[in-house]
């Protein structure tokens, strides 16, 4: 029969076995006083290594997939104070992550008219969208001079807004970058005609076959695929009279 100091011993002796197994492993041997490292330490390294590589790989795989199980849209709006719903869930201004496929979204406030527009996202798919409510009231038609930050934002929309079209117009029309020109005997500018763009030639009878030729050989050729006004032009290098 054992006694209680004999049942000690067995727990000591095992955990010493183990402490020598695990300082086999990481206790420097001569070998590696030599530069050389044993075989199971050389294993060790590599298992760890592998490990460390796996997890950042599956992260970097993660996040990737992430950006693909979800749409974005970018929304500004202003007022602030007003609702907006995508699909009758209320969200906030900023970017609102949704699933791909079409949505309505509608923004509204008392006194202002309201928005709503139906758009259409593909899985990973971020868009902007901006939208300053106008007023339809009496008592709202000064809100954007009374409300400071409102009219901040009012104005950063119709910037932006302003930018999409300049973009979008020299993106169909290269040369719409390069206006407006200007001339001793002729101008070239854009201008919008009942909402829709259009071209103007400003120029005197006499010098209009100049402009046109100027127009075709520098700026766009297919003249008759354009949207163009022609204005009389007083050169104003020779004064009024």
């Amino acid at each position: 029969m054992r006694t209680a100091s004999q049942l000690e011993v067995a727990p000591q002796g095992s955990k010493m076995q183990e402490n020598n197994f695990l300082s086999n492993i990481f206790q420097s041997s001569p070998s590696e006083q030599d530069g050389s490292l044993k075989p199971k330490n050389i294993f060790l390294l590599v298992l760890v290594s592998i490990g460390i590589f796996s997890i950042i790989l599956l992260v970097i795989l993660l996040t990737f997939l992430s950006r693909f199980r979800y749409s974005t849209l970018n929304l500004t709006f202003s007022p602030l104070s007003a609702v907006a719903t995508i699909d009758g869930t209320q969200v906030s201004s900023g970017a609102v992550h949704i699933s791909p496929g079409t949505h309505q979204i509608t923004i509204e406030k008392f006194g202002f008219e309201t928005k709503t527009e139906t758009f259409t996202l593909s899985a990973g798919q971020s868009r902007d969208f901006s939208v300053m409510l106008s007023p339809s009231e009496d008592f709202t038609k000064s809100w954007y001079s009374f409300h400071p930050e409102d009219g901040k934002i009012s104005e950063q929309i119709g910037d932006k807004s302003a930018d999409d079209f300049t973009a979008s117009l020299e993106k169909t029309y290269p040369f719409a970058s390069k206006l407006p020109i200007k001339t001793a005997n002729f101008q070239i500018y854009r201008s919008s005609c009942n909402g829709e763009v259009c071209f103007t030639i400003s120029a005197s009878s006499e010098h209009l076959d100049e402009a046109l030729n100027y127009f075709k050989s520098r700026l766009y050729s297919d003249l008759g695929s354009l949207n163009i006004v022609f204005k009389d032009y007083h050169n104003p290098f020779k004064g009024e009279g």
